[in-house]
């Protein structure tokens, strides 16, 4: 993760190649999408105070469902 976050929340997509997950830095979570042939991630949403609870690739992989919790 980037700035120390702790990883939590941790979602594989179907055909193996990328990674979602949720990355707390100072109580605020953000959802990361991981390139893993690549070794590099990208934030999908900003941080906030929003309790991120569930995280899954849709079959195809091409979307992630998440559920939020203020």
């Amino acid at each position: 993760t980037t700035a120390g976050g702790i990883p939590h929340r941790v979602a594989l997509s179907p055909d193996g190649k990328w990674l979602a997950y949720v990355q707390r830095v100072r109580g605020l979570d953000s959802i990361w999408l991981g390139d893993l042939e690549h070794n590099t991630s990208v934030q999908i949403t900003p941080e906030s105070e929003r309790l991120h609870e569930f995280l899954l690739f849709a079959p195809d992989g091409k979307n992630i469902y998440f559920t939020g919790r203020d």
